[in-house]
């Protein structure tokens, strides 16, 4: 449980922070994901979004990461278009 304090003494407000904050965090792993994915290099048009892709299973020393916000780097946007498909490693199918 994720305890949140709050600045004034008002034992409901703390009571109804805590249960925000509970609320929130989710122990269940969800089986798709939102995810971009592509199947062939070109240009930002083979970009897709999958809103079920399925969630990878982890191994025993693995941890999933929930994300809420991300962003592609320059070499993202090269790899795509296919600037290194000599030594790139294989697409998904």
């Amino acid at each position: 449980m994720l305890t949140i304090f709050i600045a004034y003494d008002t034992s409901e407000a703390v009571l109804l922070a805590t249960a925000a904050a509970t609320a929130a965090v989710s122990t269940e792993v969800p089986g798709v994901m939102k995810a971009w994915v592509y199947h062939a290099y070109g240009d930002a048009g083979v970009l897709k979004l999958d809103e079920a892709a399925a969630v990878p299973a982890l191994a025993e020393d693995q941890v999933l990461v929930k994300v809420v916000a991300a962003a592609l780097n320059p070499v993202d946007a090269k790899r795509r278009a296919g600037k290194f498909q000599a030594t790139d490693s294989p697409l998904p199918v």
